[in-house]
């Protein structure tokens, strides 16, 4: 059965759209498509979701003859709210996602590479590592990083941007064969189909990322991280005991509350 097909058969049986489209390109590039069962909760094809609030976890065992694959359970995080919600993934990588914005990611990645996806706006602050690139999914285009800081603009309905606060980016257009290498101090837009550089940059939008930020269910260390971060001043630091404790907290100018 075609990707097409699979993913309108899973969204038919009411499973996260963002889930549908992540877990069965998973699947083609694996060369296992039509190995994949289509309903999520048959048992028989070894299949379960487990929907939340803000998770969505779906495990899905992949057969080939003589073997079994198991692919990564997928995390759903959803900022509704306007403050910034921030998450630092396994790598260490850090994602400052604006109000409106949904990012997807499995649980552990994968030895060869690191990938996401993401329906939104989001600051993305990747940590280095040039044997397992950094990938990004949106509707529209694929992004690549091997380590850098850049803003992504993925709104349903509005013009997709990209800049680059540091390092080097390469973008791809899904249904054209475009690429695109993006540097630092610049940007690009989406604009009748092509990908195209443009000289707006809004860097009030960057520091907007940082007036507000919440944290949900992460780890005391993380936390200090980020903020150390951004303070020029007193550097916070944890003994390792503590700095393993999950907390969800907000943070707006110097005050924060829990």
């Amino acid at each position: 059965m075609k990707q097409k097909e699979i993913r309108k058969e899973w969204i038919g049986h009411g499973i996260n759209c963002m889930t549908v489209w992540m877990l069965t390109d998973f699947c083609y590039q694996a060369g296992r498509i039509g190995n994949v069962c289509l309903h999520p909760c048959c048992g028989s094809g070894g299949c379960g979701c487990y929907m939340g609030r803000n998770m969505c976890l779906f495990d899905c065992y992949l057969s080939k003859v003589g073997e079994s694959v198991e692919a990564q359970a997928l995390i759903m995080q959803e900022n509704t709210e306007q403050s910034t919600l921030v998450t630092t993934l396994e790598d260490g990588s850090i994602v400052y996602m604006g109000g409106e914005t949904s990012l997807q990611y499995p649980e552990h990645f994968s030895m060869d590479k690191r990938e996401v996806s993401l329906q939104g706006n989001a600051l993305f602050d990747v940590t280095g590592n040039r044997e397992r690139p950094f990938l990004i999914e949106t509707e529209e285009v694929r992004i690549e990083v091997l380590g850098t800081m850049f803003h992504v603009k993925s709104d349903v309905g509005s013009t997709f941007e990209l800049s680059v606060q540091r390092g080097k980016v390469k973008v791809a257009l899904k249904n054209k064969n475009q690429e695109m290498y993006v540097n630092a101090g610049e940007a690009v837009t989406l604009k009748t189909h092509q990908l195209r550089f443009t000289d707006y940059r809004d860097d009030t939008r960057i520091a907007h990322y940082w007036k507000s930020m919440r944290f949900k269910d992460e780890s005391l260390m993380n936390i200090l991280r980020v903020i150390n971060m951004h303070s020029s001043g007193l550097q916070l630091k944890t003994s390792p005991s503590l700095g393993e404790r999950r907390l969800t907290v907000a943070f707006s100018g110097e005050a924060p509350e829990s």
